[in-house]
């Protein structure tokens, strides 16, 4: 089983971080390059799925398996067809309250299989692609700590 990972510190409490990433189709706006990011139905109200339409307009869909309120922790895994000649996938999301200050500790996974000669050049990717999206995840989270919502304030810019 191959494992991508990245993970920085934010500096925001992990209850700001965890409203972006609870929402489930939020991640659209972090991937690098994605077009769009929609629920979709799946027959299960509490296990949503969501399609995701890549820049060259492939699409993804991924289906939520865990969504811990308490333990601040989202796990996905796709719907079959795997991209990229996968033969399993999960991604995991997890936060940490870090105690010496207002910070998050934001940790986001991928762990899949794969064929032997595609592995190493997937793990390089996925962790670029992982990299960029917690970098995003961060940016966002900051500059919703840097100007409060108001009762007419708009969301950040979405993609």
């Amino acid at each position: 089983m191959a494992r991508a990972v990245a993970s920085t510190v934010i500096d925001a409490n992990v209850e700001v971080v965890w409203r972006l990433i609870r929402e489930f189709d939020a991640v659209g706006r972090w991937i690098p390059g994605a077009r769009s990011c929609t629920l979709v139905d799946s027959g299960r109200p509490t296990n949503p799925n969501r399609e995701i339409v890549l820049g060259d307009g492939s699409a993804v869909v991924e289906r939520l398996v865990t969504l811990d309120e308490v333990g601040h922790v989202v796990r996905y895994d796709f719907v079959p067809p795997l991209p990229r000649g996968m033969r399993s996938f999960l991604g995991t999301a997890s936060l940490l309250p870090v105690t010496d200050g207002d910070r998050t500790v934001i940790q986001w996974m991928s762990e899949f299989d794969c064929d032997e000669k595609l592995e190493s050049k997937m793990v390089a990717t996925i962790s670029a692609t992982l990299l960029q999206l917690i970098r995003a995840v961060a940016a966002e989270a900051t500059q919703s700590v840097a100007t409060p919502a108001t009762g007419n304030a708009e969301r950040p810019d979405a993609r």
